[in-house]
């Protein structure tokens, strides 16, 4: 059986946080508006950081083999995040109407 490359959960999190950013500079030019990019930016970077860590991370910091009470957590962390920036689009769209 083929072990898998565990990679730092640092980098997970740097290239999670640089697409998120990415995309909220995207969304910041769409709706002229350079806040998205720290509004929705660098949650949603958050959100894909965590979850590439728990696919692809080594394990170290927040835990690559989390009890279930941590993974309950961590799953409502992310659906939080997910909320808040879901409400923060809607106001933005609403504010440059």
């Amino acid at each position: 059986m083929e072990e898998k490359k565990k990679l730092s959960s640092g980098l997970l999190m740097a290239i999670g946080i640089s697409i998120g950013v990415g995309f909220g500079i995207i969304l910041a030019i769409k709706f002229d508006k350079p806040a998205i990019v720290v509004v929705t930016g660098y949650p949603v970077g958050l959100v894909i950081g965590i979850l590439l860590k728990n696919k692809y991370g080594d394990g170290k910091k927040f835990g690559g083999n989390l009890s279930p009470k941590q993974r309950k957590t961590q799953i409502t962390m992310i659906v939080i995040i997910s909320i808040l920036v879901l409400i923060s689009l809607v106001a933005m769209s609403l504010i440059s109407q």
